[in-house]
């Protein structure tokens, strides 16, 4: 096999391989590492331009690195391709690009404030009063309102299923050349009790298979 084939077949298994289960950070650096080495990454598909694209095209957010073990990353990613920018490692694994610039320097990197930043600062240090703080009579109000929201968009969802049921029951029992269908897909929330409050169901029924 030459070298351009290894390094796709590399390139393919790094970019689908983190939605493998068990596939870890540490595999996936060494087919990244394999990848910079003697500049493979020149070899993938129609090629990149340089280094920092080919970095950026990698999406290892989904998996969680140890500062230790990201900063050893950085290191070397730096040490084989020196050309390749904080930005574009920043993009790869999902954090802000101070982080990197933090891992490459050493030392913590100098956040900027923005204009709208600066301004508030000056107006809390010429004696702009802040706001005021809630009571514990205000706060309960709004725990009050917000449980009963959750409460009724439960309620509202239960009954929107349930017609939908109807409805696919209401279906003939008959044999069909083609079927044409665009299922209302339910997507997973981290927490059906407090998760559902944009979820596509508040606006139309939707289907969980």
């Amino acid at each position: 096999m030459d070298d351009t084939a290894q390094a796709n077949q590399a390139f393919g298994r790094l970019t689908t391989g983190i939605h493998v289960a068990g596939y870890t950070l540490e595999r996936a650096f060494q087919e990244l590492e394999s990848l910079l080495e003697a500049d493979r990454w020149k070899l993938i598909g129609d090629g990149f331009d340089n280094v920092s694209k080919f970095i950026a095209s990698i999406k290892l957010d989904t998996l969680t690195a140890a500062a230790a073990e990201r900063k050893k990353m950085v290191a070397k990613i730096k040490a084989l391709q020196p050309d390749t920018s904080n930005r574009s490692i920043a993009k790869m694994l999902g954090v802000n690009p101070s982080t990197i610039d933090e891992d490459v320097a050493g030392k913590p990197a100098v956040a900027k404030k923005n204009s709208k930043e600066t301004k508030a600062s000056e107006k809390i240090a010429a004696g702009n009063p802040a706001p005021p703080e809630i009571s514990g009579a205000q706060a309960a109000k709004i725990v009050d309102r917000r449980t009963t929201d959750i409460a009724t968009t439960q309620a509202r969802r239960a009954d929107k299923e349930q017609r939908l049921g109807a409805k696919i029951a209401a279906l003939p029992d008959a044999k069909f050349g083609v079927i044409l269908a665009d299922p209302e897909w339910h997507d997973e929330v981290y927490s059906e009790q407090t998760g559902m409050n944009r979820h596509a169901s508040r606006v139309y029924p939707d289907a969980r298979t």
